[in-house]
């Protein structure tokens, strides 16, 4: 699990980069596209089997319900909790962008963009990742023969 944090977290800055650097489907107030870092929620929660699909596969193995699964506190599944976040940490962004005046030079505005783009992914990962480490316990509590 920590090697593939690892791996996923490299994929950060270039993927920050890419998402500010484009301006399709940008987030109001901001330059950052949040297609692409919504797709690459999508991707941290299938590596990390913290998806949906993932999840209901696991609680059938798990003999339990997905309903139960998610009360592992299992966040990062739903869209709309992503979408929270990402309006969250968007909400950072706007706060620190409202102080600039003046002239906004496209190069400040986009080194903001990878900025908040690069703490908005890592703050996913680590979502994603303390949720496999639930996920692994609980499956590890059941084969002992502890309850969930």
């Amino acid at each position: 699990m920590d090697e593939k944090r690892k791996l996923l977290q490299k994929r950060v800055l270039k993927t920050a980069i890419l998402s500010s650097i484009t301006f399709k489907d940008s987030m109001p107030g901001t330059s950052v596209r949040r297609d692409m870092l919504l797709f690459e929620v999508d991707f941290y929660e299938q590596q990390f089997g913290t998806d949906d699909n993932s999840l209901k596969i696991i609680a059938d193995k798990m003999k339990t319900t997905f309903n139960d699964l998610k009360k592992l506190n299992i966040r990062s599944t739903s869209s709309v909790c992503s979408i929270y976040n990402f309006n969250s940490v968007s909400g950072d962004f706007k706060r620190c962008g409202g102080r600039i005046t003046g002239p906004v030079i496209s190069f400040v505005t986009t080194i903001g963009a990878i900025a908040f783009s690069v703490k908005f992914q890592v703050q996913m990962i680590n979502i994603c990742y303390d949720e496999a480490l639930r996920i692994i316990a609980a499956q590890q509590n059941i084969l002992s023969g502890k309850p969930m």
